[in-house]
């Protein structure tokens, strides 16, 4: 149970040393009292109690039953109090002074050190957890890690972790330079587009100025005339078009209410009645349909359409127009070439005469 127990004091000390209170929802338009929270002093007073309590845990598991007996219950607790040391650096120099005494006093040595010899299991472990909890303190570079850089490092060296110390060293000096670099770039830029006024920074090295002048956009050219006939030439590029915006998809439910509207009309069989209702409704509410219903359709195409019962009207439009188009559609198909019969020989009189079929013509009579 103690290892929950650490946890939960963990918990409590973030809560109560919050830099930002809860927000709470308002009780005055309903007439009802407001929640009385404790003051922020007596909140942080709470929080240094149980960090204390934390400290105290730390310190009387490692006299009494070392490593070997409570080393899950001190790692945990070292986990706790780098924690609270890198989300809360105002605690810092409460939570950090336990770790270090432990590190310089408890004998403890990390893995990879040359100096150490046969330890036990519980204390590398918690050599281990203690160059994690230092090393994750100074790489939080914050403001309150700043003054115990140096003290961290002699630390580390004491359970035999320079290399972590001095690689963590070499990461600060990376993140602030790249810092640096980016806050120079963000500084030169403004001074540029806030002096010259026409986009072009000063030339200070020979290439800015030109690099920052060919991002400038060239101003439209003035339209002149076409050569010999008068006649303004267009322009040479035309301005981009902006896409109309998009209407808002039809919710789910008027989906819904349309299909079954739809689907009474084709049940009734009533032409103008689909056409009037298709004519009333939008044409993005049935895109809308369409797509929603598309998971309906079949994997493949039929192999075989009756196109008699898609052209059918009802009974009661037969003598129609479209009643005589679906009689027509009922007629059986035209035989092919080879089945019909041979056309009649021409009439007499549309044969041609012997002298214009040999090109000879008659003398006269």
């Amino acid at each position: 149970l103690r290892v929950p127990a650490v946890k939960l004091r963990e918990t409590m000390v973030s809560l109560f040393s919050a830099d930002a209170s809860p927000p709470l929802p308002s009780g005055l338009a309903e007439g009802q009292p407001l929640p009385r929270l404790p003051s922020a002093v007596v909140l942080s007073v709470a929080a240094d109690e149980q960090l204390k309590a934390l400290q105290d845990m730390l310190r009387s598991l490692h006299a009494k039953q070392g490593a070997t007996q409570a080393g899950p219950v001190i790692i945990v607790l070292l986990r706790a109090l780098s924690a609270l040391a890198v989300s809360r650096p105002r605690l810092l120099p409460k939570a950090l002074p336990p770790l270090m005494a432990m590190a310089k006093e408890g004998g403890y040595r990390a893995t990879g050190c040359d100096e150490a010899g046969p330890m036990p299991g519980g204390d590398v472990s918690v050599g281990n957890a203690l160059r994690t909890a230092m090393v994750a303190v100074l790489r939080s570079r914050s403001d309150a890690s700043v003054p115990w850089r140096d003290r961290i490092c002699e630390a580390l060296g004491a359970i035999g972790a320079c290399d972590a110390a001095e690689s963590s060293m070499k990461y600060i000096q990376r993140q602030e330079y790249k810092e640096s670099r980016a806050a120079r770039h963000r500084e030169r830029e403004l001074r540029g587009s806030g002096t010259t006024g026409a986009g072009v920074a000063p030339d200070t090295d020979g290439r800015a100025s030109k690099r920052v002048r060919s991002n400038v956009p060239a101003a439209p050219a003035a339209p002149s005339l076409a050569a010999g006939n008068g006649v303004t030439a267009a322009p040479a590029a035309a301005p981009p078009l902006v896409p109309a915006p998009a209407p808002p998809p039809t919710s789910m439910s008027d989906l819904t209410e349309l299909l079954k509207l739809l689907t009474t009309i084709l049940g009734s069989g009533d032409r103008s009645m689909l056409d009037a209702f298709l004519q009333s409704v939008p044409l993005a509410a049935l895109a809308d349909l369409v797509i929603a219903n598309m998971q309906h359709l079949p994997p493949a195409p039929p192999r075989q359409l009756s196109h008699a019962a898609m052209v059918l009207p009802s009974p009661s439009v037969t003598g129609t127009a479209d009643g005589r188009a679906a009689q027509r559609a009922q007629r059986s198909p035209t035989p092919p070439p080879s089945s019909r019969p041979p056309p009649p020989p021409p009439p007499a009189s549309a044969q041609p005469a012997d002298g214009a079929a040999t090109g000879r013509s008659e003398p006269a009579a």
